[in-house]
């Protein structure tokens, strides 16, 4: 008698990075936006936009649209580049200022 568990494809697990993938309208948009800010490739934001996972800016960037926005929100936008801009302009401000004020 065989005792091997054989996982069908639809069973196996996967890994929560694969299965959590940036939508390209989102990857595209936030570089978009770190072009706008002069947001650096570094890591310097990521303490402030990110949750912990983000390596670096891009990805933190990308997580606060994802926090923020819906795809069909941003798709409804009349100048959604400009309006988010702004927006996240404002939250960092918003968030400097708080880490300034307590030192």
């Amino acid at each position: 008698m065989n005792n091997k568990i054989i996982l069908f494809p639809a069973v196996i697990k996967q890994s929560h990075s694969k299965t959590n993938k940036v939508p390209a309208e989102i990857r595209t948009l936030a570089l978009a936006l770190r072009a706008c800010l002069n947001i650096a490739t570094d890591d310097s934001l990521v303490f402030i936009l990110g949750h912990g996972e983000a390596k670096t800016n891009q990805k933190a960037v990308e997580n606060w649209l994802l926090d923020n926005y819906s795809l069909l929100n941003i798709k409804f936008m009349s100048s959604p580049l400009e309006e988010i801009t702004n927006d996240l302009e404002t939250y960092l401000n918003s968030r400097l200022m708080m880490e300034d004020g307590s030192c």
